[in-house]
């Protein structure tokens, strides 16, 4: 079922896009349009189909941006957009001060209507232009492995094209073959013989996930951490390897197989020694950042890194660790919080560390102890006088977080950062995040008047506030009167930060849908929320449900995509899903054909109906069809024959499901 997981995470990650493809006017302080079902007619299609020929820039624009709205029923629209792919005229400014041309507005309309385009565009990879090549690479990289009939013309294509443009190929080919199944030999040979370290990391990180008999060549190969990944196939042959990998006469290797150890906790007794001893190895190795740009680092630095994630073993390391702390960098306050507060004597460590040369690296953890480090407050009242002002200020939050009531000086050193310092300070209160509940009624206000801002000027506080959780559950009504506003972009981090707060918010989001004056992405936005709640919110189904009879599809789709995910009252949630399976949208089938399978033990009397889908117009619902089969296990046995005949399907990506489905179904039964 790997794939039919991979399937979903690309579904869910296409839904962010296209939300956010839809809130590209919000910066202009308009608010997010929602579509009405009469948007989707023919007619408005066709009218914009005949906009793309327009000469007038902006026409043209706003119907590729519309048509990518639609997204699926926009598929009567792809062999124009397919043609824009060669544009490189540029659009005017959506998102200050970017200049989008519209050949990149096509490729991104044309992944929003998904796998409709894919059989037009195979022939798209070879023989054109690079910019037409990179844009239809950037489409299959977007579906993921809902891609995989690119595959074929991707493999030929990486095999003659030039170098500069290998890289995103490369990288296209990982994503939708993450087994490596077909591309094994391509990816291995790009990974011998290529010069680049770019090319050669990008050709590892696909191989790790479909081969780890090739381990010991990934390591020496790659001359950075971050492509050797650990999978559940590999755990024995890596870490073998890796431990190896610690004594190499390379620093590039050393440094390597340190930083990737610190994936595999399991091994701890036998890494925790190894990477003790580097600790002195002062070498230096080559630190990749980018494809033409690299750094150096010391070996030590690399092993010390690494160290900070093995918890257990905290007790073992920190002594070593903090004697080391002058001769290496790298480290930072987070890694070093999770090791210290894992330890049996924290107190002891963090004391140590707020008289050595780094004694901001004790504040988060002390201010994350809170009361617990109450003993500490005179060595940090000493700190706020520091020459360096960034400790200083670290050290008022810290007194903060520990003891507000004791420290109101502190407090209001803490109140003016957020108000001119507001990066810094929601830095480091996120990093400890209860403790800093104490900062509520400040971010609350910095919010209030920021909230008309540019998003990125209040992020930062929502993100705190999320990393509070519950404890900042009162700026709720705050930030659930905001969703929907002109900060449209913003909508996915103020979703996150009300999800933190827990249950108790689920009255006040109910309440919001209840006012008939709530606009509907406002309503979509709380639907969201309740969804990401799950069972907690299992008092709001009725409420959801009802809106089910939106006029607004994208209104009844987050209201499907909610139940399915508080699987809660199905004697209420199940046949109102059931009635969406015939919706007239497109993904709004989708949805509820995903909601259904949530009930699956009880989901028996909605398989007439989905059987019914697996002879849909839409790929997208024949695929979610499928899915939602596979999940019901033996109570979709009447769905045999007809997946019987749906198994050689011509599409690659139904047939691979489809026999995958028929397996889950056999095997149940």
């Amino acid at each position: 079922m790997n794939r039919i997981l991979a399937w979903n995470r690309n579904v869910a990650w296409l839904s962010f896009a296209a939300i956010a493809l839809m809130s590209t006017n919000v910066l202009a302080g308009d608010e997010p349009r929602t579509l009405t079902d009469a948007d989707y007619s023919p007619e408005r299609i066709a009218d914009l189909i005949k906009q793309l020929d327009e000469e007038e820039l902006d026409t043209k624009v706003e119907a590729i941006r519309a048509l990518g709205d639609l997204g699926i029923e926009a598929r009567p629209a792809a062999a124009k957009l397919i043609v824009l792919l060669a544009d490189e005229t540029p659009s005017t400014p959506f998102f200050a001060p970017i200049r989008r041309a519209v050949c990149d507005l096509a490729g991104e309309s044309l992944s929003y209507i998904g796998l409709e385009v894919i059989s037009r565009l195979q022939d798209k990879i070879r023989g054109q232009s690079t910019n037409v090549q990179q844009l239809v690479a950037r489409i299959a990289r977007r579906l993921g492995t809902r891609g995989r009939e690119f595959l074929p013309q991707l493999l030929e294509e990486y095999r003659t094209a030039k170098e500069v443009d290998r890289p995103l190929l490369l990288m296209t080919i990982a994503a939708v073959d993450p087994t490596g199944e077909a591309s094994f030999p391509e990816l291995l040979k790009a990974l011998r013989q290529n010069e680049n370290q770019w090319m050669r990391g990008t050709a590892a990180s696909a191989l790790n996930r479909s081969d780890s008999a090739f381990s010991g060549y990934l390591i020496k190969s790659s001359p950075a951490n971050r492509w050797i990944r650990r999978s559940p196939q590999n755990t024995t042959v890596y870490s073998d390897a890796l431990l190896a990998a610690l004594n190499d006469k390379s620093p590039d290797v050393r440094a390597t197989a340190a930083q990737s150890l610190a994936t595999y906790p399991e091994v701890a007794k036998q890494a925790v020694p190894a990477l003790l001893q580097l600790l002195s190895d002062k070498e230096f190795y080559a630190v990749a950042y980018a494809p033409d740009f690299s750094g150096r680092e010391v070996v030590a630095s690399a092993a010390a890194s690494s160290l900070t994630q093995f918890h257990d073993q905290a007790d073992q390391i920190l002594p070593a660790l903090i004697r080391t702390i002058p001769d290496i960098s790298g480290l930072n306050a987070e890694s070093i919080t999770e090791l210290v507060l894992h330890s049996q004597k924290p107190l002891s460590y963090l004391t140590t560390l707020l008289e050595g040369p780094r004694p901001d690296l004790a504040l988060t953890a002390l201010a994350r102890m809170g009361q617990g480090a109450i003993s500490t407050t005179t060595m940090l009242e000493k700190l706020t006088l520091h020459k360096q002002k960034v400790i200083a200020a670290q050290a008022n939050l810290a007194l903060a977080c520990i003891d507000s009531q004791g420290h109101p000086q502190a407090v209001n050193v803490a109140k003016k950062m957020i108000q001119s310092d507001r990066q810094e300070a929601c830095r480091f209160l996120r990093a400890v995040g209860p403790r800093a509940a104490f900062a509520v009624p400040f971010l609350q206000t910095a919010f209030a008047d920021n909230k008309d801002a540019f998003f990125l000027e209040w992020w930062g506080i929502l993100q705190t506030l999320e990393s509070i959780g519950s404890e900042a559950s009162a700026a709720a009504p705050m930030i659930i009167d905001s969703l929907g506003t002109n900060q449209g972009t913003g909508t996915p981090i103020k979703e996150k930060a009300l999800v933190s707060f827990g249950p108790s918010i689920v009255p006040q989001l109910v309440a919001a849908l209840k006012d008939p004056a709530r606009s509907p992405s406002h309503r979509i936005a709380c639907l969201h929320v309740l969804g990401r709640l799950g069972s907690k919110a299992a008092d709001s189904v009725p409420l959801i449900v009802a809106q089910l009879d939106s006029q607004y599809p994208d209104v009844r789709k987050a209201a499907a995509q909610a139940l399915g995910s508080i699987v809660s009252r199905p004697n209420e949630s199940l046949p109102a899903l059931q009635k969406m399976l015939v919706d007239p949208r497109p993904f709004v089938r989708v949805a509820a054909a995903q909601g259904v399978s949530a009930f699956a033990q009880v989901a028996e009397p909605t398989v007439p109906e989905l059987i019914r889908l697996l002879s849909d117009e839409y790929l997208d619902v024949r695929l979610a069809a499928v899915i939602a089969l596979g999940k019901l296990g033996p109570l979709a046995k009447n769905a045999v024959p007809r997946l019987n005949v749906m198994k050689d399907d011509s599409n690659v990506l139904i047939g691979d499901m489809v026999r995958e489905t028929l397996a889950e179904i056999v095997k149940s039964m």
